[in-house]
């Protein structure tokens, strides 16, 4: 949804964004519509980069005031920049790109409990990530940044595992590889510049990438069947997403050096005991937990709790950014290797690899 609004509105202007934005409340996909509005930024440029947080906010506003496309007309109208040819819009499907059937949803979905928000990825049962889906999960945060009533984020996903980072048997490794990756990891390195606390409910496994993930969240809750593994050397090449600066910082540099090194699972236990992950719950509790912590930090004076954690972080950022462009240097050229080839073709074929150093 969010990737076909991008295109439409490139030739639209941000009044069309934002026409498509009140579009979704009514239809009460307000989720959707706070995403849409952030992502009408990157079409448009940064010269309106602030009148469309001001929209965000409005957005916010008008889900909890008006119920019906009726109600919203005048109002959302006239931020559209007309309201007549807003009403015209609404009335008149002719006029709405078929192509943008609220039937159809981003990988992404956003949910608002009370002050607190969760975005869920929806890519079940592996949660594989792309561009286009960091993308996603970190203008979605940034938006709601801009929402003062938003105070925490519950960062989940749908099916049996929390990600599986890239899914390399739809996306092989060729000579395009290096430049998504940084493309890639341009989107991730967004991932810790959110202001919002992030609390990361992992069911199932976490690896590679998706550990990656796990570790831009401030805070991590699993269960007993939650597992992680930094398994980047069994694939032959070095790890990505900055986990070379977030993986020591969390559970220590010896505990880092092992996992990556090795990249052996770590199950529940052991990573909680290391620091992995915060809280371990039963399975079937996991994202309720999260929620429930998220909305304990919520209950926090939020200017104070923002403060802290950019107190807490400070360097974070740059430390990340540092790796990300080493880790980078690293894959791009351990991609070209022997060891490299055998490690993925052995991970899709489900066996154990046999390196030989070349």
């Amino acid at each position: 949804m969010i990737r076909r609004l991008r295109r439409w509105g490139r030739g639209q202007g941000a009044a069309s964004f934002e026409i498509c934005a009140a579009k979704l409340i009514a239809n009460e996909n307000a989720g959707l519509a706070v995403s849409a509005a952030h992502q009408a930024h990157g079409a448009i440029g940064m010269t309106r980069e602030y009148r469309l947080q001001q929209f965000t906010r409005r957005l916010n506003t008008w889900r909890s005031e008006f119920g019906t496309s009726q109600a919203l007309q005048h109002r959302l109208g006239t931020a559209a920049g007309s309201a007549s040819s807003f009403a015209h819009l609404v009335t008149d499907d002719t006029h709405w790109n078929t192509d943008m059937a609220l039937t159809e949803t981003s990988d992404v979905h956003i949910e608002l409990d009370g002050d607190v928000a969760i975005i869920e990825i929806r890519r079940g049962p592996a949660n594989y990530f792309d561009q286009a889906l960091l993308a996603d999960i970190a203008g979605s945060a940034t938006a709601l940044a801009t929402d003062t009533s938003c105070r925490a984020i519950v960062l989940c996903s749908e099916g049996r595992h929390f990600c599986a980072g890239a899914d390399f048997a739809a996306a092989p490794i060729d000579d395009s590889q290096a430049e998504r990756s940084r493309l890639l990891y341009r989107e991730a390195a967004r991932l810790f510049d959110i202001e919002l606390p992030v609390i990361a409910a992992v069911q199932g496994a976490a690896v590679g990438g998706g550990l990656g993930l796990a570790c831009s969240a401030d805070f991590r809750v699993g269960g007993p069947t939650s597992r992680f593994a930094a398994n980047f050397a069994r694939l032959g090449f070095s790890p990505g997403f900055g986990l070379s600066a977030t993986l020591p910082r969390i559970i220590g540099h010896q505990a880092a050096q092992d996992m990556l090194y090795s990249g052996r699972w770590v199950p529940s236990e052991e990573a909680a005991a290391r620091g992995l992950l915060d809280r371990v719950v039963p399975d079937d509790q996991v994202r309720e937990a999260a929620l429930l912590w998220a909305h304990e930090i919520a209950r926090s004076a939020s200017l104070a709790v923002r403060s802290i954690k950019a107190t807490l972080r400070a360097g974070l950022s740059r430390d990340v950014r540092t790796a990300l462009d080493r880790e980078l240097a690293e894959q791009a050229r351990l991609w070209d290797t022997d060891d490299s080839r055998e490690g993925i073709a052995a991970s899709l074929a489900r066996r154990e690899p046999t390196f030989h150093g070349s």
